[in-house]
């Protein structure tokens, strides 16, 4: 370790800057729970930022933020609930997140209202297998904290949900969902509780817990150094994708300050409440990485090679020029910072500050997506950094904006008015194009009047693709064309699936001319064109199950982009051609993910609040393909 007095004194502001950095509670916790004292509390969720719950089949309640009643804060989860005298008189309420190192339990805060009914935890493991564990029994009024041990040998209704795949819970795991269960399937209730301060918990006795880590304060004149506790958070971060982002903030939206890869491993100072990211220290940098893509566990410096490599790690990160100090401190020698010195988060740069010439492009514009809930679809529009989330039209599906977002093609699913449909997105007025049931997939030709699509209409049930006209709705089809999900190229030829004379990707000229086999694959499917035409993204079970793959547009060297045992598809490019957004159930349900043109940086970016996957009223079975004839748009 180095000896200069002025490393000492680098040394010393950086363990200060750690500490003020800190969640509270998430070292020492001066409390017990029974009779054990908590080691660490660590927070997961405050419901200050209170995100999208997906709720589950049963609609006995309902699962809002709250500023009624709380523990701690400005805001509450609460549950209001109606419960009939059924057998599944239960509410599940699901959202994803990362539950930091291998906690004995969960503890909540509860205002309870004396109903006796139980509250539960789904938390899903390192093998997906989703496990139930409780609160207990809502017996008390006022707030109340309640304690669900992470123990499948209590019993019921300590349990897995669904089959198991594996004998006992394995880390690391993640917040799956929060359920409210009925005390009795005979006698119906109706109320509300409030729920705060969602923390996980290990016992200083557990052999999980981690002491903070110890390194040295700077010299003084009547001591030689002496050991200090350091207020660091015990956990070690290790990255789980090939490249990761390290960011100068919390989110997508601050630039990249460096770069690391699968298998490195680095402290972790704290985590974001409202984002779930996490600030690591790096070779050379403080900065910030997406909770999704790391791995944590407990932290272990106490070798002493490592232990100078941390310190020689905090020396470069203090004295870079990005960590920015309050003008009223300084620590430049001969001025020697104190103990009482406090450096306070103020330090933390903004997103303004510019640390690297490389500044990534954050996904912009919106995407529209379909959901089915309730009996019928609707489609949704979300910007495209994970905001705003609306919904546009009911009993509608398919959806295909036109470049400026301002006008929507779909598939009308009303039963007076199946068919192609238009929507202006701000007036909300409809333009129904073809009139048709079997009509499908429309797309937008580059001159934002005509559209393509196909249709199942004719008597042999096969799909052929047709036209229309948005200003005249003149329709016609393309004579001896049988395929279906047509997208227009920007040079406007037209690709498609091609039905016959065999099964392929190809690309025609828009009157059907000059087919050109561009993947024979008689697996892939819903293909997306790049904005400067070059490259093509589909579909493919190929392999066994679907997975997305990208090909120049002469059909060369298909590269695989995701590869996971669930379903991946209906990728489409963001307007830039930056991103690429697509659908995915990997996590045990649907949700819109964003990845890199490379495949990489793949995470999360909504639940579809409801399903993909679902077969309307009425639906002949002849057309009837689920999911595989959906559609995600993205424009400007």
């Amino acid at each position: 370790m180095k000896q200069e007095n002025v490393s000492h004194y680098i040394i010393l502001a950086f363990a200060v800057l750690i500490s003020c950095c800190l969640p509270q509670g998430a070292l020492y916790a001066q409390d017990q729970i029974g009779e054990r004292q908590v080691g660490t509390a660590v927070p997961i969720l405050d419901f200050e930022q209170f995100g999208t719950w997906r709720r589950g089949d049963e609609a006995w309640g309902t699962f809002t933020q709250s500023a009624e009643e709380r523990s701690a804060g400005s805001f509450s989860g609460k549950f209001s609930y109606a419960f009939p005298a059924v057998s599944d008189n239960y509410i599940v309420f699901r959202q994803l997140r990362n539950i930091s190192g291998q906690p004995d339990g969960l503890r909540i805060q509860v205002y309870g209202n004396g109903s006796t009914h139980f509250l539960n935890v789904w938390v899903q493991d390192a093998n997906n297998q989703l496990w139930q564990f409780t609160f207990g029994r809502i017996e008390h009024v006022g707030w109340h904290s309640m304690f669900a041990p992470l123990d499948l040998s209590r019993g019921w209704p300590n349990q897995a949900i669904g089959q198991a795949t594996g004998g006992d819970l394995s880390f690391p795991i993640r917040l799956a969902a929060l359920i409210l269960d009925g005390h009795s399937s005979e006698q119906g209730s109706q109320g509300a509780i409030y729920v705060d301060d969602l923390e996980a918990i290990t016992f200083i006795d557990s052999p999980q817990y981690r002491e903070p880590i110890q390194v040295y304060s700077a010299p003084s004149s009547t001591s030689d150094s002496e050991p200090t506790q350091v207020s660091f958070s015990g956990f070690a971060a290790s990255v789980t994708v090939n490249r990761l982002n390290v960011r100068r903030g919390p989110g997508l939206s601050y630039a990249i300050i460096d770069k690391v890869s699968r298998g490195d491993t680095f402290p972790v100072v704290e985590q974001d409440e409202s984002s779930g990211w996490l600030q690591i220290v790096t070779s050379s940098e403080l900065g910030w990485v997406a909770d999704t893509y790391v791995s944590i566990d407990a932290l272990d410096l106490s070798a002493s090679d490592d232990l100078e490599n941390f310190m020689d790690t905090a020396l470069s990160v203090a004295i870079t020029p990005s960590v920015a100090l309050t003008p009223s401190v300084s620590i430049t020698p001969p001025v020697a910072i104190t103990p009482s010195v406090v450096i306070t988060p103020s330090i933390v740069a903004t997103p303004s500050v510019a640390i690297s010439s490389t500044i990534e492009v954050s996904p912009s514009g919106r995407i529209a997506f379909p959901s089915y809930a309730g009996g019928s679809y609707a489609i949704y529009l979300i910007n495209a950094d994970g905001t705003n989330l609306q919904r546009i039209i009911g009993d509608a599906s398919q959806p295909a904006l036109n470049v400026d977002g301002t006008r929507m093609a779909f598939r009308n699913w009303r039963e007076d008015k199946r068919g192609v449909a238009i929507v202006e997105i701000t007036a909300g007025e409809v333009q129904q194009l073809s009139g048709s049931a079997e009509d499908a997939l429309p797309a937008w030709a580059p001159n934002e009047d005509t559209l393509a699509y196909f249709s199942r209409r004719e008597g042999d049930r096969r799909p052929r693709i047709y036209q229309v006209s948005a200003s005249n709705r003149n329709e016609w089809q393309l004579e001896g064309i049988g395929g279906e999900f047509p997208v227009w190229m920007p040079d406007g030829r037209i690709l498609y699936r091609a039905t016959r004379p065999q099964i392929a990707l190809t690309i025609m000229d828009n009157d059907g001319a000059n087919p050109l086999t561009l993947i024979a694959d008689g697996e892939a499917t819903a293909p997306s064109v790049s904005p400067n035409g070059q490259s093509v993204l589909f579909m493919s079970r190929i392999d066994g199950d679907w997975e997305i793959y990208q090909t120049d547009v002469n059909g060369r060297d298909p590269i695989q982009m995701t590869d996971n045992s669930s379903n991946d598809g209906l990728p489409v490019w963001s307007p830039d051609g930056q991103h690429i957004a697509f659908v995915t159930d990997r996590d045990g349900y649907w949700a819109i993910w964003l990845m890199d043109p490379n495949g990489a940086d793949q995470r999360e970016l909504l639940v579809i609040p409801g399903t993909l996957d679902a077969r309307m009223l009425d639906e002949p079975i002849y057309s009837f393909r689920g999911w595989l004839e959906e559609r995600i748009s993205w424009s400007e």
